[in-house]
């Protein structure tokens, strides 16, 4: 019967990847922030609701959702050399971690555009049933002051 996990390889795979960690972190840290800001400007975009760039976007998430995310990086990896070069920019310049920052940042801004839509609509919630309790409580307060004091 083989073996499901080698935890031998492991052990000695690990300092090996664990030197490899502070450059996945940045590009985890990067891509996030960037996906972030990538994810606010598409929603923005779909709730006001401007007219070319709205259809631009639905067509950047539905393609960010409808494709793997292994398609996505070679996409990055192959398509962005050859634009970078009808630019005239020299690829081997390029540093290599630029192309998955690019795909680590175009897919999660596609994937959280939904997530910030929903976290807008309950930020508006929350702000509207925090003025409607303060109202509810001040005119609470001026009540019992009103009866305490009479004025």
């Amino acid at each position: 019967m083989a073996k499901l996990f080698d935890f031998q390889f492991f052990l000695n795979a690990f300092p090996k990847l664990l030197h490899e960690l502070p450059m996945t972190l940045f590009v985890a840290s990067v891509s996030c922030v960037c996906g972030l800001l990538i994810g606010t400007l598409v929603t923005f975009v779909h709730v006001r609701r401007i007219p070319v760039l709205s259809q631009l976007s639905r067509v950047y998430i539905s393609f960010i959702r409808g494709t793997p995310t292994v398609v996505q990086i070679f996409l990055c990896f192959f398509l962005l050399p050859a634009v970078f070069r009808l630019f005239g920019v020299k690829t081997k310049e390029v540093p290599l971690v630029l192309y998955a920052l690019v795909a680590c940042s175009l897919h999660l801004g596609g994937g959280s555009q939904r997530n910030l839509e929903v976290y807008l609509a309950v930020g508006i919630l929350y702000i509207a049933l925090c003025l409607l309790l303060h109202l509810l409580f001040s005119v609470l307060e001026e009540r019992i002051r009103v009866r305490k004091y009479g004025q």
